[in-house]
């Protein structure tokens, strides 16, 4: 199946590079850090379309790295990434999922979130392997995506807000 002609697609709607925030927050409520979202597709351009409608509300500014093969995917994760960087994966098949895994040593300090092509016990199996954030399937409702995503920023920001007034307090 060809992806490129979706995903072209969805590179005219979107910005394919650069900085997303959470939320409508400025780096400055979210503690000064930058998050990096990712977005791996191999999917039909109608998946692509609904989780793209899900994460544009994290997106104020529009943009999210698209990538459409393994090793487009790969050669980012080998570059510096930012404070939060987080990878949604659109896996269609079971062949997709066995790909990620052979790559699964450059998701080290990265967050992600896995929507797998169906619930078959084998798929899901598979896709634990991963250590996902968040786990569900096509089929699934894109929306929790978004909110899941927003409590993992939540997440960071408290954790660094602690961090500091911590290390703040030995000064």
């Amino acid at each position: 199946m060809n992806h490129a002609a979706p995903v072209a697609r969805l590179l005219l709607m979107h910005k394919v590079v650069g900085d997303c925030v959470c939320g409508a927050h400025s780096a400055d409520q979210r503690g000064g850090y930058h998050m990096m979202l990712l977005l791996y597709a191999v999917v039909p351009s109608e998946v692509q379309e609904q989780a793209m409608r899900a994460l544009e509300p994290l997106l104020p500014d529009g943009t999210v790295q698209v990538y459409q093969t393994i090793n487009d995917l790969s050669r980012r994760l080998r570059q510096p990434k930012d404070d939060l960087t987080i990878v949604v994966l659109l896996l269609g098949s079971r062949e997709d999922v066995l790909d990620i895994l052979n790559i699964r040593h450059l998701f080290r300090g990265v967050r992600i979130v896995l929507v797998v092509p169906d619930l078959d016990y084998e798929t899901i199996t598979l896709a634990h392997r991963l250590r996902p954030r968040y786990l569900t399937y096509i089929g699934g409702n894109f929306l929790e995506i978004s909110t899941v995503i927003n409590k993992m920023c939540e997440g960071y920001a408290q954790s660094q807000w602690l961090y500091r007034s911590q290390n703040t307090k030995r000064m």
